[in-house]
């Protein structure tokens, strides 16, 4: 509805809209640990339940079978729990760094879960091109700054 509602209110006043969808790789297995204890202190949630969320996310491994038969433990200091209600409330947590970004006039970002869309307005296509190549540069620096990667080859442009 947001993105439906920023496209009309652009285009009833003669202008363009263009978004791009950036896709984050492997993304809810990728959220680095840190990134998530980052946001519990931002967001001021309180000491106890950072205990308790930390302690959830320490000392995580995932143990598996060798090539020569012998069990290995690698450890695991990336991800949301899927599958919970947690996983999503961490997700949105530690990305929520992403929609407080600094963006030009006449860009918006709109996330959905992993799903991440820079809308550009401009009186020209021209205009519009350049403010979504400006925004889209402030968003996937600020992913890339919480340890998240970009996979460019699933990135559109609308």
């Amino acid at each position: 509805m947001r993105v439906r509602s920023l496209s009309e209110q652009v285009i009833s006043q003669g202008g363009v809209a263009l978004a791009i969808s950036v896709d984050i790789v492997n993304a809810f297995n990728s959220l680095p640990w840190d990134a998530i204890r980052r946001a519990l202190a931002h967001h001021h949630v309180p000491p106890y339940l950072q205990g308790i969320i930390g302690d959830y996310l320490r000392d995580g491994y995932i143990p598996y079978m060798g090539q020569d038969g012998r069990k290995i433990r690698r450890e695991i200091k990336r991800g949301v729990p899927q599958g919970s209600v947690m996983g999503p409330l961490l997700w949105n947590l530690a990305c929520d760094v992403v929609l407080r970004v600094d963006l030009p006039a006449g860009v918006d970002i709109v996330c959905y879960a992993d799903d991440t869309l820079v809308i550009a307005s401009g009186i020209t296509f021209e205009r519009a091109k350049e403010l979504a190549e400006l925004g889209a540069e402030v968003v996937v620096a600020k992913i890339h700054e919480l340890g998240l990667e970009i996979a460019p080859h699933k990135t559109e442009a609308l």
